[in-house]
């Protein structure tokens, strides 16, 4: 996943050990790219700035769901992001 996000715009470090990634927005905001994201790709993804004024340039990306699905949403992310 980690090696995937540059790709869609993200980037984040090695978690120490938690069922999702903090992940930094490299050109924006966390509230838009979540936005654009959902409407885009249909992935939905949570904004940092749920979690605090601190958050508002992350995104949370949840792993507690199937691997087969994780790997369908970072594909369509993929997509969305090189045509967007």
């Amino acid at each position: 996943i980690l090696e995937i996000l540059p790709s869609i715009g993200l980037e984040a470090r090695v978690p120490k050990g938690s069922l999702y990634i903090w992940a930094r927005v490299i050109d924006g905001n966390g509230d838009s790219y979540v936005d654009k994201a959902l409407e885009g790709a249909l992935v939905a993804l949570a904004p940092g700035s749920a979690y605090g004024p601190g958050g508002k340039n992350y995104v949370r990306i949840s792993l507690g769901v199937p691997d087969d699905r994780l790997v369908l949403a970072l594909e369509r992310l993929q997509h969305w992001y090189c045509l967007r």
